[in-house]
C-alpha cells in the first residue's frame, strides 16, 4: 500500500475527525482526498481571508455568491443581474451560479445568516418604524 507524508496539523485534523466519527484515520484521509479530487473547479469564484469573512465571492470583487443566489430566487434573470453589475462578465456570473448549485447547502446557510432579522440579532440591533437601525447595549465611554 502506498504511503504519504502528512504535516502534523493535517495528521491531527484527520485523527480528530476519525475519533469523532469512530472511523479509521485511513478512511477519513481517503474520504478527504476523494472529495478534493472530485471538487468542481470554479475559476471565477474565490474565497479570500479578510474579504466578507472568507465567504465565496466573484473573483476580484466583493460580490458574494449568496447575493447572486438571492437574485435568482427572486426571479431575476442572469441578464438582469448582469445589467445591475456591469463589471461582471457573463462567464463570471454563470460560474457563480454554478458554484451556488454545486454548494447549495453552504450558500443557503449564508443567505439565512444575512437575512435582516438575523443580522440585526447578531449585532444586537433593532430597526425602528422610520427604518433606522439602533444598537442596544453599546458600551459607554467616559
Amino acid at each position: 500500500m502506498p504511503t504519504i507524508e502528512l504535516t502534523r496539523q493535517a495528521y491531527e485534523i484527520i485523527t480528530q475527525r476519525a475519533n469523532e466519527t469512530k472511523r479509521s484515520p485511513g478512511d477519513v484521509a481517503s474520504e478527504i482526498i476523494t472529495a478534493e479530487a472530485e471538487a468542481k473547479p470554479h475559476p471565477y469564484v474565490e474565497q479570500r481571508k479578510g474579504v466578507l469573512g472568507g465567504k465565496p465571492v466573484v473573483k476580484g470583487s466583493r460580490l458574494p455568491v449568496w447575493q447572486i443566489a438571492v437574485r435568482l430566487q427572486l426571479g431575476d434573470s442572469p441578464d438582469e443581474i448582469l445589467d445591475d453589475y456591469p463589471q461582471l462578465s457573463a462567464a463570471a456570473l454563470y460560474d457563480a451560479i454554478s458554484y451556488y448549485f454545486d454548494h447549495r447547502a453552504e450558500i443557503e446557510r449564508q443567505i439565512e445568516e444575512n437575512q435582516l432579522e438575523n443580522t440585526l440579532a447578531r449585532h444586537n440591533a433593532v430597526l425602528d418604524e422610520q427604518g433606522r437601525i439602533s444598537f442596544r447595549d453599546l458600551p459607554t465611554h467616559a
